[in-house]
């Protein structure tokens, strides 16, 4: 065999790989692509859904939210009896605050008014520089709203300061003194 006859053969083989190679990749091709609708037969059923997955890592953390509205201001309340009548300015209860105060109402409630006075029956809180005083006129009497600041470590009195005059005399009172930290 020649040089010529021997290329001839090789090119012939090298043609002949080729042919199959190609056929090959065609069918891998078809496979892997999607196949013409006459090879393909009807699809089946749904299988069922696989296992929950593992829990991923936490994400990170928000920003702080923005500040809420400020809470409720509770006051504390410092109650006293008193059984009457009295003929002079009595303390009937006595309280020194930790904390600076603010008194915000004082409240009075009788058994029996005193009727017909001159000078009315009168309670006041004091630490002898503040003071606050409610007139008891009547069954039920209310200073309304008020705003007496007092210091820490100061005794505040309540007192009784007596009226004057009265036809029908006044009996038990009680009293509450309603007062909030500042």
């Amino acid at each position: 065999m020649g040089n010529h006859e021997v290329l001839a053969r090789r090119f012939a083989e090298a043609n002949l790989r080729v042919e199959v190679i190609e056929r090959q990749i065609q069918n891998v091709s078809r496979w892997s692509s999607g196949a013409n609708a006459s090879d393909v037969g009807a699809m089946g059923p749904v299988g069922p859904q696989g296992p929950q997955g593992d829990v991923g890592a936490a994400g990170p953390v928000g920003p702080v939210g923005p500040q809420g509205p400020p809470g409720m201001v509770v006051d504390q309340t410092w109650s006293a009896f008193a059984s009457l009548p009295i003929t002079s300015t009595t303390v009937i209860s006595e309280l020194t605050p930790s904390g600076k105060v603010t008194l915000t109402r004082i409240q009075g409630r009788m058994v029996t008014a005193p009727v017909g006075c001159n000078t009315q029956l009168r309670a006041q809180v004091s630490d002898g520089t503040q003071t606050a005083v409610l007139p008891i006129a009547a069954a039920s009497n209310d200073s309304r709203a008020l705003a007496v600041a007092f210091t820490a470590g100061v005794p505040l009195r309540l007192s009784l300061l007596p009226p004057a005059g009265c036809s029908t005399k006044a009996s038990q009172l009680n009293l509450v003194v309603q007062y909030r930290a500042r």
